[in-house]
């Protein structure tokens, strides 16, 4: 199995466990510690590097608009617990993608 493919399988675990973590309002330290293992792993090896602008502005926009979900009647509370796990998880996969494909643009870059 290619890095590629055990990324894909990594993000998909790391966000249904934030997911239901928030759900049945699970928390543990050694959590985040996985969580964050996850989303380092995901984004070194499943972000490529034309995707990385696309998920930096994805991310800021969830990021910037969930406290705006709380709002809703009867299920603010519960869409916002879950948007705050699964940017619990996000947060080190767009950390690691910016940094690695900033790297990498410039080690190619000519010098002046």
């Amino acid at each position: 199995m290619d890095t590629k493919t055990l990324a894909k399988y990594s993000y998909m675990i790391g966000s249904l466990v934030a997911i239901l973590a928030a759900l049945f309002k699970f928390s543990a330290e050694w959590l985040s510690i996985v969580l964050a293992i996850l989303g380092i792993f995901v984004g070194l090896f499943g972000i490529a590097s034309d995707k990385a602008k696309a998920l930096v502005i994805l991310y800021f926009g969830l990021t910037l608009t969930f406290n705006t979900l709380s709002g809703f009647p009867y299920i603010g509370e519960y869409i916002t617990t879950i948007v705050a796990a699964f940017l619990t998880f996000m947060t080190p996969v767009v950390f690691t993608a910016t940094l690695f494909g900033a790297y990498k643009y410039f080690a190619q870059s000519e010098e002046m």
